[in-house]
């Protein structure tokens, strides 16, 4: 099955004027995410943890697309505290979403 995008979503967090972290996942024709090429994470594995209505077997992916996606965010919040507010911009084809939320709840978005 040959992948093309048909959809990507961009997240913004920023704290104070200031930028935290841009991200954008990318889906596919069936809005399954398109995992980045970089190297994963091992906590991403699938057999690590898979969930219950996981569309993927072990042997058509090694990563979670979805853990894949959301560990770059992961990464660029992980000293902030998850209380503490950000602002939160959501773009997709569809429509946009900003908000002040806490950062818990945004990285949630």
């Amino acid at each position: 099955m040959s992948v093309k995008e048909v959809s990507r979503i961009t997240y913004r967090l920023s704290q104070g004027g200031v930028p935290i972290s841009e991200y954008v996942s990318q889906f596919d024709e069936d809005f399954r995410i398109i995992a980045k090429e970089d190297v994963p994470m091992d906590w991403t594995k699938l057999d690590n943890f898979q969930c219950a209505n996981c569309p993927y077997s072990l042997q058509e992916k090694k990563h979670c697309p979805v853990a894949v996606s959301i560990s770059e965010i992961l990464f660029d919040v992980d000293d902030g505290v998850s209380t503490e507010r950000v602002l939160c911009e959501v773009e997709t084809p569809e429509r946009d979403y900003k908000g002040v939320l806490d950062d818990q709840k945004a990285i949630s978005s």
